[in-house]
C-alpha cells in the first residue's frame, strides 16, 4: 500500500469514529447509521458499516460483503478463524463481520468500534483472496 493511500485510509478510518459520535449524540433509544470507512475491497466495494441501536444496545456489521466480493472462496471459515483472534471480532458462519456492544462500555471504546470492524473485513476481504480456488486477484 503506498503512503497516500495509507494515509488517506487512516483518515477514513478516523472519520468513522467522528461520524458514529455525531450520530450517537441525535439518538434516543433507537438509532441506525451507515458509516463510510473510506476503505474498500480491491477495486470495487467500499467498506461501510452499519450500527443499529435499540435501548442501550448496539450491533455493529460490515454485513458479509468481503465474502460476497472474494467469491465465498473454501477455507473461509479458517480466514474467518484468524480474523476473529486478530481484530477481536466475531465472524458469522456466513462470513458477517460484526461485534455487539451495549452503552455500559467507555464512550471512546464504542468510537472506536466501526473503524475496527471496517479494518478486519478489509483484512477479512485481503485473506479470502489468498486462499486456494479463489478467482480474484488484487490489483
Amino acid at each position: 500500500m503506498s503512503r497516500e493511500v495509507a494515509t488517506s485510509a487512516r483518515a477514513g478510518l478516523e472519520e468513522i469514529g467522528l461520524s458514529f459520535e455525531r450520530a450517537w449524540a441525535t439518538w434516543g433509544e433507537r438509532g441506525e447509521v451507515v458509516l463510510d470507512s473510506g476503505l474498500s475491497y480491491g477495486e470495487g466495494a467500499a467498506v461501510v458499516v452499519h450500527d443499529t441501536t435499540r435501548a442501550g444496545r448496539y450491533r455493529f456489521s460490515a454485513d458479509g460483503r468481503a465474502v460476497e466480493e472474494a467469491g465465498r472462496p473454501a477455507g473461509r471459515r479458517e480466514a474467518a478463524a484468524r480474523i476473529e483472534a486478530e481484530y477481536i471480532v466475531n465472524v458469522s458462519r456466513s462470513g458477517v463481520v460484526f461485534l455487539p456492544a451495549t452503552d455500559r462500555r467507555e464512550p471512546e471504546w464504542l468510537i472506536a468500534l466501526p473503524a475496527r470492524i471496517a479494518e478486519a473485513s478489509a483484512a477479512f476481504y485481503g485473506e479470502l483472496l489468498e486462499l486456494d480456488g479463489c478467482l480474484h486477484s488484487e490489483g
